[in-house]
């Protein structure tokens, strides 16, 4: 399996018989110019969205004709398991809910947790089972914040964490820097120094590790 980020909360995950997920694609210059990473110009075989917002959920020609995934869903040998989610500290009742995937890629149990906005309590834990990698909010205002991404983290043990939905010179939105999380998160940092990582089940660090990947777009 190869994982690229594109940026903000968008991923590619290449499964190893050439299968392509892309995952909460987004609009470009979407939000009057507030996302200005470029669109992934490639044919998908399925995508998923967390929610429907412009940042979140974009359906290009140039992806093809791919199996669109918004609820638990099995495609292609692929068990998606949504796990609705609130997209606000209130229950949903400022943004509403979003859905957050887990799934299973040559091995690995992959979770996107979308605009996630609460720590998870011991029953979404439950629901979300072994995490491998985790696709981390860290920003804030629309999703949990670096402190509660930490505490999320935790609670989930996730293996490896990829921080996503950040402040970056090409989002416009006010969101906490990565480095906000850095600073509170407990555990050892890998940079990448790339956009692409190959996990495997033998190459799995022992204990927690964040991977930083830089966006490709």
């Amino acid at each position: 399996m190869r994982l690229t980020y594109l940026g903000h909360a968008s991923f590619l995950v290449e499964r190893s018989d050439g299968l392509k997920i892309l995952l909460d694609p987004y609009e470009p210059n979407a939000f009057d110019g507030k996302i200005q990473f470029g669109l992934y110009e490639g044919k998908v075989d399925v995508l998923v969205s967390t929610h429907d917002h412009k940042d979140h959920f974009y359906m290009a020609p140039i992806f093809g004709n791919p199996t669109v995934v918004r609820d638990s869903q099995d495609v292609a040998g692929i068990k998606f398991r949504g796990i609705k989610v609130p997209h606000d500290p209130e229950g949903g009742k400022l943004r509403g809910m979003v859905t957050a995937f887990v799934f299973n890629v040559d091995g690995l149990n992959l979770a996107h947790l979308g605009d996630i906005g609460i720590v998870p309590d011991k029953d979404l834990v439950e629901e979300f089972g072994p995490v491998d990698i985790l696709m981390l909010p860290v920003g804030g205002v629309y999703t949990i914040d670096p402190a509660q991404a930490v505490e999320t983290a935790k609670a989930l043990k996730a293996v490896g964490i990829i921080p996503m939905h950040y402040k970056h010179p090409k989002v416009g939105f006010p969101l906490a820097e990565r480095d906000e999380f850095l600073k509170l998160a407990p555990w050892p940092v890998k940079d990448l120094d790339g956009r692409s990582m190959v996990p495997t089940r033998d190459n799995k660090p022992e204990g927690t590790t964040i991977f930083l990947m830089d966006p490709i777009l």
